[in-house]
């Protein structure tokens, strides 16, 4: 070799760039969905969760404000309503760590498609550049495309791994949450009639 970088051919470089455009494609699409995840249903919970609270710690004021106070049955509501705001801050606390941990684990599928695109990049590179650097050892570009595809493999395996660990807490502490605002809920059904 003279030092100088050889001319790829026009049709080699508009398929490595359109076989590069596909696979960035794919990986924007997962770091989209990547931080998509975070909006949804758990928000949404953790809104309601907030409002909730705020409602019925204002409805204990109320009611601990009144005189009948004293009597038993509005006693026994004010605690129905402290039970019920402790479900709440557990449905919220629980809806918060499992948007956090959705996070991760969308950070984790983010990290899986980064190397996936390189990979791609890496196994649609060096067999143009096999073809266009005769000079080059084909052997030792074999062997830079054995050791890259092995170590990105070796670290999907690493984030895949993490994802299983993962993916059972997420969906635990998803229901958690989800179970927490239902029985409080059902305890505001349950205690209107009670007031009826």
């Amino acid at each position: 070799m003279n030092g100088e970088l050889p001319e790829i051919p026009h049709e080699k470089m508009t398929w490595f760039e359109g076989e590069s455009k596909t696979a960035y494609a794919k990986h924007e699409k997962t770091l989209r969905r990547s931080i998509d995840i975070s909006v949804g249903f758990f928000d949404k919970l953790s809104a309601l969760d907030g409002g909730s609270i705020a409602l019925a710690a204002s409805v204990i004021i109320a009611l601990t404000a009144k005189p009948e106070f004293a009597s038993g049955r509005v006693r026994e509501i004010v605690h129905g309503l402290v039970v019920i705001v402790i479900l709440l801050w557990a449905s919220l606390i629980c809806a918060v760590l499992h948007n956090f941990l959705s996070v991760r684990f969308s950070a984790h599928d983010a990290q899986y498609s980064e190397i996936d695109f390189n990979r791609t990049i890496i196994r649609n590179t060096l067999p143009i550049a096999k073809q266009i650097i005769p000079e080059i050892d084909n052997s030792v570009i074999d062997q830079i495309e054995k050791n890259s595809q092995e170590e990105s493999a070796a670290n999907q395996k690493k984030i895949v791994d993490r994802k299983e660990r993962l993916f059972p807490t997420v969906r635990i502490v998803g229901y958690i949450s989800a179970g927490a605002f239902l029985v409080a809920y059902t305890l505001v059904v349950f205690y209107l009639f009670q007031l009826w």
